[in-house]
């Protein structure tokens, strides 16, 4: 079996979802997955995600996050990533709670 996605939640307030076959992390405030949102490319290559009825940021998707800012050549396996996407979304989610 191979491993296609890893998921959690952090501290009860942020989803995390990466895609290894597609290598993309997504992040999502819980209390707003069911908000509509439009997103936007920053300077980083970040899409910011916004809900639509109050333009506050809920959310982020990472293409490529492995490749921009994995630690090793290839992704390791599950339970070292899970470590890994902990801290991103440790690091990550403390900037959409400040948003």
């Amino acid at each position: 079996m191979t491993l296609m996605t890893l998921e959690g939640v952090h501290q009860n307030v942020l989803r995390y979802h990466y895609d290894l076959s597609g290598d993309v992390l997504y992040l999502r405030l819980l209390g707003t997955l069911d908000e509509e949102v439009h997103g936007e490319e920053d300077d980083n290559g970040f899409h910011i995600l916004r809900s639509y009825d109050t333009e506050r940021v809920v959310g982020v998707t990472i293409v490529g996050y492995w490749r921009r800012f994995g630690n090793a050549p290839v992704v390791p396996d599950a339970a070292a990533l899970a470590a890994v996407l902990e801290q991103a979304a440790a690091q990550l989610g403390a900037g959409l709670l400040a948003a």
